[in-house]
């Protein structure tokens, strides 16, 4: 049987809780920038904007169905750059979603540490409508033991938000992608947002007319295996 939390889930979902001051956020967006070098460039076609950046392993963007290893090799190769530069962070992350789970939280050690989403340029945004689920890319081992892959938790924290704000789009259970949304969360600078990822979801769309345009997400996700939860990206 997979670990509890103290929470309901997905019941309780979404919510936001403080974690990080806007000095601290400013800190992270520089040494975001600091390895641009490491950024992986993707291109959204159909959509304003063109192209857009990960930093880090990405299983939504690095993971195949067929579970190639892609995405562990990467993960495996990055991973130690990503701990020297933001360790802070993950050793905060950790103890804030131990405590709101009031239960045990690991990282995934063959997995991506949670990691960015970066446009540099989002005056004009459209995001995509999805469900968090690529989980299913990736191999869960026997040391897992139970995962209950329906308590899935998709973390966000919104770093850098445009002019016009940001925020995370939601649908209710079994509405499909024609329906419209029908919740709206508004991205608090500094702030981690709980939500489902098994619910339709879209970063919102908006349109910044004047500066500042950068919008940076740090991402992650939770599942609860036998003894702990095990966050990922």
């Amino acid at each position: 049987m997979a670990v509890q939390s103290k929470i309901d889930i997905p019941g309780s979902l979404p919510f936001e809780r403080p974690f990080l001051s806007a000095e601290d956020c400013a800190r992270v967006q520089a040494s975001i920038h600091e390895l641009r070098e490491h950024w992986t460039e993707h291109h959204a076609t159909g959509y304003p904007i063109d192209v857009y950046y990960t930093l880090g392993a990405s299983s939504s963007h690095d993971a195949r169905p067929d579970k190639d290893k892609r995405y562990m090799r990467k993960a495996e190769m990055i991973n130690p750059l990503m701990r020297e530069h933001f360790g802070w962070v993950y050793d905060r992350l950790r103890d804030a979603v131990e405590e709101t789970l009031g239960a045990k939280v690991v990282y995934e050690p063959r997995f991506g540490l949670p990691g960015f989403l970066i446009f540099p340029d989002a005056h004009e945004f459209v995001g995509n409508i999805h469900k968090d689920v690529n989980y299913k890319a990736l191999d869960w081992d026997s040391s897992h033991g139970t995962v209950d892959f329906t308590k899935l938790v998709s973390l966000t924290l919104a770093l850098a938000i445009p002019s016009s704000g940001s925020g995370l789009e939601t649908w209710d259970p079994g509405d499909g992608r024609d329906a419209p949304p029908t919740g709206y969360v508004p991205y608090t600078l500094g702030n981690l947002l709980y939500h489902s990822g098994l619910r339709l979801h879209r970063a919102a769309s908006t349109k910044a007319d004047t500066p500042p345009y950068e919008r940076i997400t740090f991402q992650g996700f939770a599942l609860p295996g036998q003894e702990a939860w095990q966050i990922y990206w």
